[in-house]
Protein backbone atom coordinates (compact mmCIF):
# COMPACT_ATOMS: atom_id res chain seq x y z
CA UNK A 1 0.00 0.00 0.00
CA UNK A 2 1.58 3.23 -0.85
CA UNK A 3 2.67 5.77 2.08
CA UNK A 4 0.68 8.65 2.55
CA UNK A 5 3.54 11.12 1.02
CA UNK A 6 3.48 9.06 -2.23
CA UNK A 7 -0.46 9.33 -2.46
CA UNK A 8 -0.46 13.65 -1.89
CA UNK A 9 2.57 13.58 -4.50
CA UNK A 10 0.75 11.57 -7.16
CA UNK A 11 -2.44 13.60 -6.43
CA UNK A 12 -0.41 17.19 -6.84
CA UNK A 13 1.12 15.53 -9.73
CA UNK A 14 -2.11 15.03 -11.62
CA UNK A 15 -2.47 18.47 -12.01
CA UNK A 16 0.03 19.23 -14.45
CA UNK A 17 2.86 20.16 -12.15
CA UNK A 18 6.02 20.87 -13.82
CA UNK A 19 8.15 20.26 -10.80
CA UNK A 20 7.93 19.11 -7.11
CA UNK A 21 11.26 18.18 -5.14
CA UNK A 22 12.28 17.55 -1.61
CA UNK A 23 8.28 16.76 -0.34
CA UNK A 24 8.61 15.89 3.18
CA UNK A 25 5.72 14.60 5.39
CA UNK A 26 6.38 16.88 8.60
CA UNK A 27 3.64 15.42 10.97
CA UNK A 28 0.79 13.32 10.75
CA UNK A 29 -1.82 12.92 14.01
CA UNK A 30 -4.78 10.48 14.35
CA UNK A 31 -5.81 12.20 17.24
CA UNK A 32 -6.35 15.91 15.63
CA UNK A 33 -6.68 14.57 11.92
CA UNK A 34 -3.77 16.68 11.09
CA UNK A 35 -0.69 16.60 8.18
CA UNK A 36 1.12 18.93 7.54
CA UNK A 37 3.82 18.48 4.50
CA UNK A 38 6.56 20.87 3.27
CA UNK A 39 7.42 20.87 -0.68
CA UNK A 40 9.51 22.64 -3.30
CA UNK A 41 7.61 23.71 -6.10
CA UNK A 42 8.28 26.75 -9.04
CA UNK A 43 6.43 29.84 -9.02
CA UNK A 44 4.38 29.38 -11.86
CA UNK A 45 2.51 25.98 -10.78
CA UNK A 46 1.85 28.00 -6.96
CA UNK A 47 -1.97 27.77 -8.24
CA UNK A 48 -2.52 24.86 -9.81
CA UNK A 49 -0.82 22.82 -6.18
CA UNK A 50 -3.34 25.17 -4.11
CA UNK A 51 -6.12 23.71 -6.65
CA UNK A 52 -4.92 20.25 -6.02
CA UNK A 53 -4.69 20.50 -2.49
CA UNK A 54 -8.07 22.34 -2.64
CA UNK A 55 -9.50 19.43 -4.82
CA UNK A 56 -8.01 16.83 -2.19
CA UNK A 57 -9.38 18.46 0.91
CA UNK A 58 -13.02 18.33 -1.13
CA UNK A 59 -12.74 14.96 -1.79
CA UNK A 60 -12.52 14.04 1.74
CA UNK A 61 -10.08 11.20 1.34
CA UNK A 62 -6.29 10.05 -0.03
CA UNK A 63 -6.26 6.57 0.16
CA UNK A 64 -7.87 5.05 2.93
CA UNK A 65 -7.43 7.82 4.96
CA UNK A 66 -10.37 10.49 5.76
CA UNK A 67 -10.01 14.28 5.72
CA UNK A 68 -11.56 16.29 7.34
CA UNK A 69 -11.97 19.61 5.86
CA UNK A 70 -12.80 22.21 8.42
CA UNK A 71 -9.28 24.17 7.59
CA UNK A 72 -6.48 24.03 5.25
CA UNK A 73 -3.70 26.13 5.22
CA UNK A 74 -1.01 26.98 2.21
CA UNK A 75 1.76 29.10 2.76
CA UNK A 76 3.55 29.94 0.41
CA UNK A 77 7.25 31.07 0.99
CA UNK A 78 10.65 31.56 -1.57
CA UNK A 79 13.06 29.13 -1.27
CA UNK A 80 16.54 30.06 1.00
CA UNK A 81 18.76 31.59 -1.07
CA UNK A 82 22.30 32.51 0.23
CA UNK A 83 23.21 35.62 -1.74
CA UNK A 84 26.34 37.08 0.41
CA UNK A 85 28.68 35.33 3.00
CA UNK A 86 31.36 37.83 4.36
CA UNK A 87 34.47 37.29 6.10
CA UNK A 88 36.00 40.65 7.52
CA UNK A 89 38.93 41.42 7.49
CA UNK A 90 39.74 40.13 4.07
CA UNK A 91 43.42 38.71 4.72
CA UNK A 92 44.08 36.17 6.30
CA UNK A 93 43.01 35.46 9.75
CA UNK A 94 45.65 34.61 12.28
CA UNK A 95 44.48 32.47 15.46
CA UNK A 96 43.46 34.53 18.31
CA UNK A 97 42.38 37.64 16.22
CA UNK A 98 39.05 39.07 15.91
CA UNK A 99 37.09 38.45 12.76
CA UNK A 100 33.07 39.26 11.56
CA UNK A 101 31.32 36.72 9.77
CA UNK A 102 27.70 37.66 7.92
CA UNK A 103 25.51 36.75 5.92
CA UNK A 104 22.95 37.81 3.22
CA UNK A 105 19.77 35.97 2.23
CA UNK A 106 16.71 36.15 0.88
CA UNK A 107 13.91 33.44 1.63
CA UNK A 108 11.13 32.54 4.25
CA UNK A 109 10.05 35.66 6.53
CA UNK A 110 10.50 32.52 8.91
CA UNK A 111 14.11 31.49 8.15
CA UNK A 112 17.23 32.18 10.82
CA UNK A 113 20.61 30.69 10.87
CA UNK A 114 22.92 29.82 13.53
CA UNK A 115 26.42 29.55 13.67
CA UNK A 116 28.28 26.85 14.84
CA UNK A 117 32.29 25.99 15.34
CA UNK A 118 34.09 23.11 15.72
CA UNK A 119 30.32 21.37 15.92
CA UNK A 120 28.86 23.78 19.14
CA UNK A 121 26.48 26.76 18.46
CA UNK A 122 27.81 30.34 18.60
CA UNK A 123 26.18 32.02 20.82
CA UNK A 124 26.26 35.75 18.85
CA UNK A 125 24.41 37.79 21.53
CA UNK A 126 28.00 37.58 23.20
CA UNK A 127 31.64 37.97 22.21
CA UNK A 128 32.96 34.14 21.88
CA UNK A 129 36.59 33.64 22.30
Amino acid sequence: MPSVECRITRVIRNFNISKISDFELISKSRDALEITFHMFGNKDDSQRIREAITRMVERGRIGNMTLVSNYHLFDENPPLNLTDLVVSPKQPIREGSEFVLSCTAQGSPRMSFQWYKDGVIVNVSRATR
